[in-house]
């Protein structure tokens, strides 16, 4: 199929867009799809260092912390639970099931943890440890006072390896041959440049002062923070909208696994 298509598309479509007409209505939104998550991702990937770095009595040095005490745990217990979720529910639910845990938790973290940050961090009993213990706990303590940042770390780490690599990727392979696989995913790989650009354009944006959220009073660092959750949020909604389209329209398989 792939030779023939390179036939019909001529050299120089075979190699920009080698997708057929009747593709488009299937491609178009596994495409949009793709480059939602990895929009995600970019953003992600850049706040969530931010965040951890300029909270209260913390620094780079707690990064390498969250990474052993709190990431890996949790890589692990993902892992099991997905496990456990593809084993009982088809394809479809456990997209939603997944993605929900996600844009649920940053949908939590824009309108509850962030602005009731001082509320629900430990400062005063984070100040009694850090009076006792050595210098060299300092980095686990900035991992226990600021934890609700702490979690928003190790969530942004997950959603690339979860829901990047393993959600979107495991549906792909699924639904897509081999022969298809050679045309599409190099197509996939040049919308999520595109997505990562856009994601670095987004961040300058909402970061700026021209835009706020007139529920939130906090300080712009606060105010940059909650309106990235709710991108973030607002794209994996978009993710799940078009995910349920596709598959019903092209890929519905009630016996199917996912895995």
């Amino acid at each position: 199929m792939t030779n023939a298509s390179a036939v019909q598309f001529g050299r120089i479509r075979s190699t920009l867009w080698p997708i057929h007409a009747s593709e488009l209505k299937k491609f178009i939104p596994m495409l949009i799809i793709y480059a939602l998550i990895v929009f995600n991702y970019s953003i992600l990937k850049t706040t969530k260092d931010t965040l951890v770095m300029t909270a209260k009595a913390s620094g780079a040095g707690t990064i390498p912390f969250i990474k052993v005490w709190v990431l890996m745990p949790m890589t692990l217990f993902v892992t099991y639970l997905y496990t456990k979720i593809a084993n009982q529910y088809r394809r479809e639910q456990i997209f939603y099931i997944m993605m929900a845990l996600f844009v649920g938790f940053f949908a939590l973290f824009a309108f509850v943890l962030y602005p009731f940050q001082n509320y629900i961090h430990p400062h005063a009993f984070a100040d009694t440890l850090q009076s006792y213990l050595p210098e060299g706990f300092q980095g686990l303590i900035a991992m226990l006072r600021n934890w609700s940042f702490t979690l928003f770390y190790v969530m942004s780490e997950l959603w690339g390896t979860t829901i990047m690599t393993v959600l979107f990727w495991g549906f792909a392979n699924e639904v897509t041959s081999i022969q298809d696989a050679k045309r599409y995913y190099a197509i996939l790989g040049v919308g999520a440049n595109i997505a990562t650009m856009l994601a670095g354009e987004a961040i300058s944006y909402l970061s700026s002062d021209g835009f706020s959220l007139p529920f939130y009073h906090g300080d712009s660092w606060g105010q940059s923070l909650s309106l990235i959750s709710l991108v973030i949020v607002f794209s994996g909604l978009a993710s799940m909208l078009l995910f349920r389209y596709v598959n019903n329209a092209f890929y519905q398989c009630n016996h199917c696994p996912f895995v």
